[in-house]
């Protein structure tokens, strides 16, 4: 899959994809994230890779909330985007990995990219992304929206009950409500050798 894909991303050029296609995370304001699931999901329809993985997306309550499914291996997972600057990899809701550590194991394929800000760049995506919406405030999401994305490497985690102490939790804070948001699970990048099962440096050809 990773060798099939172009390694430069430019955020315009991937909203007109995902809209061209009907996409239904079309206008997800972390574009490049829905872009890696995008193609993947294309991938694994265009090889008939049912068989192996498939893609389940579920956001249901009390539903497992990865969006990978492993079926040979009888696994879930999940696919990341980590930026080089950020300190670690944020996970999935803490009580779910640990229903599912009972039984097995945990899979992430994480995409490691350097990332270039829209606010250095003449806010082009952001202006595109809320004219193609029609919203009024032309420079909604300015400050963190993502203007060109180089894809560095990939590296797939192991997730198990011997190396889940390494883990980290993310509190994500409060709901509109005020009732406290689940907490998630983080795994920090100086821990990562602990979680490590493959890498992969993109060489940049294309």
């Amino acid at each position: 899959f990773f060798n099939s894909i172009s390694k430069n991303w430019f955020g315009i050029d991937c909203y007109k994809e995902m809209i061209e296609s009907e996409y239904n995370n079309k206008f997800q304001r972390e574009w490049s994230g829905f872009y890696l699931e995008f193609l993947l999901e294309q991938y694994i329809a265009d090889h008939h890779l049912y068989d192996i993985v498939r893609y389940i997306q579920n956001k249901k309550e009390d539903e497992i909330d990865l969006d990978l499914y492993f079926s040979k291996i009888n696994s879930y997972g999940d696919l990341k985007t980590h930026s080089s600057s950020s300190s670690g990899v944020l996970g999935n809701d803490k009580a779910t990995i640990e229903k599912l550590l009972e039984e097995g194991r945990v899979y992430y394929i994480v995409c490691n990219h350097d990332t270039k800000l829209d606010k250095d760049n003449n806010f082009e995506v952001t202006t595109f992304w809320n004219q193609i919406q029609q919203k009024e405030d032309l420079l909604s999401y300015s400050n963190k929206m993502k203007y060109e994305v180089n894809l560095k490497s990939y590296y797939i985690l192991e997730i198990n009950k011997f190396n889940y102490k390494y883990v980290d939790v993310y509190n994500q804070g409060k709901n509109s409500d005020g009732n406290p948001r689940k907490p998630k699970i983080s795994i920090s990048s100086k821990n990562i050798d602990n979680f490590l099962i493959h890498a992969v440096e993109f060489s940049h050809k294309d």
